[in-house]
């Protein structure tokens, strides 16, 4: 068993600095890699994980923070005890030890997979406190806390294909329920991982035979048993479902057993279950006809912005305010006012899951939100959250389908989208491969749709993109979106850039181009002021100024054009000045060098003058050689002089 960490009970305040410990802590863990805001991804050490999954990071009371974002996830005193650690490891400095209790963990059981030939193939094991991980033979009588490459394959395969084919097979969830089974005489299986990790290729290890499916007392277990019920028909022979009778709730087939059923009983109970529901897959298809007289009713949610029941995606490069953007937007919705105070919207229960900001950051932001619109943060129909459910699993769908449906959600955002989609059922996928990422935006999509919720995902736009662009504060377009996918699940956006650096002193120059299938489109300028913090903690607002990019740029244009009239008329008066101090004509070069203006618009601006009647052509004498040569000139019109000729110049030579 892994001891954990030595704490000595005399130096219970002597633990290192809060710095030194979460090192001490990356120092254990395997693929480290470092986000934004100073926190940290790695794989999780309690189980089996190829994806990094673990968040950790120091919280905003000073202390370590600790996260498994699996859809199941690991409780954090296991991950702790797994490398060594204790929940008092994470304690803020100075705070004390009491107030952390330290459990332990032990194996319970292993459970071996093994493949056809009786081969060990990779290992699960059992925890207590409950928990799980997966683990593969190292070949030299150790093990690798991982099954990368590993072909997964059914719990006790040897004994399925061994047994008379004629022999019902029962299918449950988890291993311990199998070998209950199958001490009583039962071909008994289930796949590796538990509810949601069935996959299509274990249905053809059945082929042929006659299955009966036991779900577990719950939701995941039903979900669970639809789809192996829906992998399997059409390969085997016959497929019952049976949901055993006087089961707790989450109870399953050992449960059962312990209850007092019994083989017999559970024979008894296999004959007589109906076969399993499996509706056959049609297409839904309509006449065109039906289709015309059919009303679809759009509600815009924010004018101009946002469409009730369609996808919606905030994206921008780092740091382009996306959430403070979108927590405007959950405020306005919250409390039926406008959206960054220009945008009317209608007023609907709202819903913000945030796993990048913290409490602390969030909660300074909406209050000077909340300000700016007149409103406090009691007033906002709807909730907040710091838990991103980890949807690339059906139960972390299932865990956020039953958070919009308990709380009346009408409107979701969930900032970050790639740390909402951590999961394991995401292990392999591609995020650049549109066939692994759009089956997992479309389950998002579907499962707000279902609960007549309107989903709105923030996301990162790619760095490679904004390299790529001619300047640094282009336009962004929906091509710039991170991931395959995300531009083609979404049917609105809103994309955040900047029109100018920002210089830190608390104002940013941004804008946002906003659109949708529905046929909303624009581009805005945003000018958000929220001013800098004093010592105090205080002095940051949130004030907004909205305006169209079209006014932006007349505005633009009409103010070159007035620094233009202004410069034009500006060199012209020097001319001017200069012209009348040689009544009788000067040469354009002379006259430019008198003026201090550039030579190479003089044509166009003597003919400017020339135009208005003030200057006119004529000829001057000028020495060349031992006489003189006429040289093409200008003079002021005569009927322009104002001052008489003076009769203390300095000579000219052209």
């Amino acid at each position: 068993m892994i001891q954990l960490a030595a704490l000595p009970s005399s130096a219970r305040d002597a633990l290192p600095p809060v710095e030194t410990r979460l090192q001490n802590i990356l120092a254990k863990l395997q693929g480290v890699q470092r986000g934004n805001n100073g926190q940290y991804h790695a794989l999780c050490p309690a189980h089996d994980d190829t994806k990094p999954s673990l968040g950790i990071r120091i919280g905003d009371n000073g202390g370590i923070i600790v996260k498994c974002c699996r859809a199941d996830p690991c409780p954090t005193g296991l991950v702790l005890s797994t490398i060594g650690y204790n929940l008092a490891y994470l304690r803020p400095d100075g705070q004390q030890l009491a107030h952390y209790p330290t459990p332990g963990r032990t194996v319970s059981a292993t459970y071996d997979y093994r493949d056809a030939n009786g081969e060990l193939l990779f290992q699960v094991v059992r925890y207590e406190p409950k928990g799980f991980s997966q683990r593969r033979p190292d070949g030299a009588g150790g093990w690798i806390p991982d099954t990368n490459g590993v072909h997964k394959v059914l719990y006790r395969l040897p004994g399925l294909l061994a047994a008379d084919p004629l022999q019902t097979v029962y299918i449950v969830e988890g291993e311990k329920s199998a070998d209950r089974l199958s001490s009583a005489g039962f071909v008994a299986t289930c796949s590796p991982g538990g509810a949601g990790k069935w996959r299509d290729e274990y249905a053809q290890s059945l082929r042929g035979r006659h299955v009966i499916i036991l779900p577990d007392n719950d939701d995941a277990g039903r979900q669970h048993a639809a789809a192996i019920a829906k992998s399997i028909v059409g390969v085997v022979g016959s497929a019952k479902t049976l949901e055993l009778p006087g089961l707790p709730d989450k109870g399953d087939v050992f449960d059962w057993f312990a209850a007092g059923g019994t083989p017999e009983q559970l024979q008894q109970l296999a004959a007589g279950a109906p076969a399993a529901d499996v509706k056959p897959a049609t297409i839904r298809v309509t006449s065109f006809g039906d289709f015309a007289t059919t009303t679809f009713a759009r509600e815009y949610i924010v004018s101009d912005v946002l469409v009730g029941g369609e996808n919606m995606v905030v994206s921008g490069w780092a740091k382009t305010m996306k959430t403070s953007v979108t927590l405007d937007m959950m405020v306005a919705i919250g409390t039926g006012t406008k959206f960054l105070n220009h945008f009317p919207t209608i007023k609907k229960r709202v819903g913000m899951i945030s796993g990048e900001s913290g409490e602390c950051t969030l909660q300074e932001s909406l209050f000077r939100i909340c300000d700016s619109h007149g409103v406090h943060p009691t007033d906002i129909d709807g909730i907040v959250g710091f838990e991103l459910p980890c949807l690339g699993s059906r139960d972390g769908l299932a865990m956020l389908g039953r958070m919009i449906k308990d709380n009346g959600i009408q409107v979701l955002a969930l900032d970050p989208l790639y740390l909402a989609l951590m999961g394991e059922d995401t292990v392999g996928k591609n995020a650049a491969n549109l066939f692994d990422m759009g089956p997992l935006l479309r389950a998002i999509g579907d499962q707000c749709k279902e609960l007549n919720c309107t989903p709105i995902i923030l996301h990162h736009n790619s760095k490679g993109s904004q390299r790529a662009k001619p300047s640094k504060n282009a336009d962004p377009e929906l091509a710039d979106i991170s991931m395959s996918g995300v531009a083609e699940w979404a049917r609105q956006w809103i994309l955040l850039g900047r029109r100018a650096d920002y210089h830190f002193n608390g104002f940013h120059e941004l804008k946002a181009i906003i659109g949708g299938s529905a046929g909303h489109a624009g581009g805005y300028c945003l000018d958000i002021e929220e001013g800098v913090a004093d010592q105090y903690g205080g002095g940051r607002r949130w004030s907004v100024e909205v305006r169209t990019l079209h006014d932006e740029s007349k505005l633009r244009r009409e103010q070159e054009e007035q620094q233009e009239n202004f410069e034009l008329e500006n060199a012209l008066q020097k001319i001017l000045v200069a012209m009348r101090k040689y009544p009788a004509g000067e040469t354009k070069t002379f006259i430019s060098r008198v003026a201090d203006v550039n030579r190479n618009s003089m044509d166009l601006w003597l003919g400017i003058l020339e135009t208005r009647g003030e200057v006119e052509r004529c000829k001057v004498e000028k020495p060349c050689g031992s006489g003189s040569k006429a040289h093409e000139s200008w003079r002021i019109t005569p009927s322009k002089e104002l001052f008489p000729q003076s009769t203390n110049l300095p000579p000219t030579n052209g």
